[in-house]
């Protein structure tokens, strides 16, 4: 037993004093014959072994410090672990050629330079009758070129060329940014086709209800095609360039396209009683938010059911509810004093629908969903802390600071909570 001891102690620091001794000879190399040694080890790596035993009789004597065994160890590391960096230690014929002409290239750039300069101070002369010229005969053609209807196409044209184009290029920003580009002009660009209304205004009236004021065939034609398209080259772009994140970007374009439809405005109101069950009394902002609430809801329960769960549009129909629910929960839609039933309502749908995304994300492994319910909940604490007091005549305008003060003890509050109880936070099934 004593002997096995001995053996098991003895044998790592024989591992350890080798290791060191060669560190300690390859520290003491000068650069040449590190240089030797990297020159043998390419030998010895990618030539025969005839050519790396010749180099090595040649050049043994400048590393008479080293074996032949050490050399190979150090010359296999020095290969693996070297960059080379190419410098020259005195100018050649062959450099100083190669400076010749790199010189001559900029005198040429020069002569070029100046050649303009003079040219221009000759056109100076004549520069009136070219710009009178140039008026008389390109204006007409710059003013068709760049007229608003050529203009659209011409943007358009860009737009699917971006998109054509884009899946291909290799650098991931680029890509990115051109393929986003492309996808913006395409929705605006149609919509601006069909409609001489301004995108962020046409598009606003989605979510009002002036939206329903327009006949079928216009909302058809200006918002619902545009969109539809926009739909279909997201999802084009889904397969031809492999990034992860248009199978989110896509859910939102289809929200918007359903959205649209005129047999969804129709159905607003029937929809917002759902989520609004009590008489409504005292709307301070408009009524059809409650209504796209419950249809997003539907199609987020649908999703549920489904046989196999598409995640991505899980997940993006889960951060839209988590915002209109924080949105539609805040105070002033309702009048407290006489819609208290709906206020009190919509706060337990929030709540509910919030700890349902905990248990869904825990239970689907999706980590996104369950912190973005964990942070729907954070985000209406830190709402219904300033809004609360103030249902009951507090008043914050001479109170902010004081306010600020008690926020950061709240969220301190929940920070040391979630240190005393991580259990509560990790939900499994």
């Amino acid at each position: 037993m004593f002997k096995i001891l001995l053996f098991l102690l003895l044998v790592p620091n024989t591992s350890q004093a080798t290791d060191y001794e060669l560190a300690k000879k390859m520290a003491g190399l000068s650069d040449r014959q590190k240089t030797v040694l990297y020159q043998y080890g390419t030998l010895h790596t990618y030539s025969d072994t005839t050519a790396a035993n010749s180099y090595w009789n040649t050049h043994q004597a400048e590393l008479n410090k080293l074996n032949k065994e050490e050399a190979n160890i150090l010359s296999a590391d020095l290969l693996a672990n070297t960059e080379l960096v190419y410098r020259s230690k005195e100018p050649s014929r062959l450099q100083s050629l190669v400076g010749i002409f790199t010189a001559a290239h900029l005198l040429m750039g020069a002569a070029a330079l100046i050649a303009i300069g003079a040219l221009l101070m000759l056109l100076k002369r004549f520069w009136y009758k070219i710009y009178h010229l140039a008026m008389q005969y390109l204006a007409p053609v710059f003013r068709l070129l760049f007229s608003p209807k050529i203009l659209k196409f011409q943007l358009l044209l860009l737009s699917l060329t971006a998109l054509f184009l884009g899946p291909g290029i290799e650098d991931l920003m680029f890509r990115t940014l051109t393929l986003q580009f492309g996808l913006v002009l395409l929705w605006t660009q149609l919509t601006s086709l069909t409609t001489s209304s301004s995108f962020y205004k046409l598009y606003r009236g989605i979510l009002s209800n002036h939206s329903r004021d327009s006949n079928a065939k216009e909302i058809l034609l200006q918002i619902t095609m545009p969109c539809a398209v926009t739909v279909l080259a997201t999802w084009w772009l889904m397969y031809a360039s492999k990034d992860p994140w248009y199978s989110f970007e896509i859910t939102v374009l289809a929200l918007v396209t359903l959205y649209s439809f005129p047999l969804i405005n129709w159905l607003l109101p029937a929809l917002g009683k759902v989520f609004l069950p009590f008489p409504t009394v005292g709307w301070k902002k408009d009524t059809a938010l409650a209504g796209y609430i419950v249809l997003t809801m539907i199609l987020w329960l649908g999703l549920l059911f489904l046989p196999v769960i598409p995640i991505p549009p899980l997940t993006t129909l889960t951060l839209v509810l988590i915002l209109l629910l924080l949105y539609f929960s805040i105070a002033e839609f309702f009048s407290a004093k006489s819609d208290y039933k709906n206020y009190l309502w919509v706060q337990l749908t929030t709540l509910l629908y919030f700890c349902a995304c905990v248990l869904v994300g825990s239970k689907l492994g999706t980590t996104l969903i369950t912190w973005s319910g964990l942070a729907g909940i954070f985000l209406y604490v830190l709402i219904k802390y300033w809004e609360l007091p103030t249902l009951f005549g507090w008043s914050w305008e001479h109170r902010k600071t004081l306010g600020i003060l008690g926020m950061a003890l709240l969220i301190w509050g929940i920070a040391q909570f979630m240190i005393f109880f991580p259990e509560f936070f990790l939900i499994s099934f």
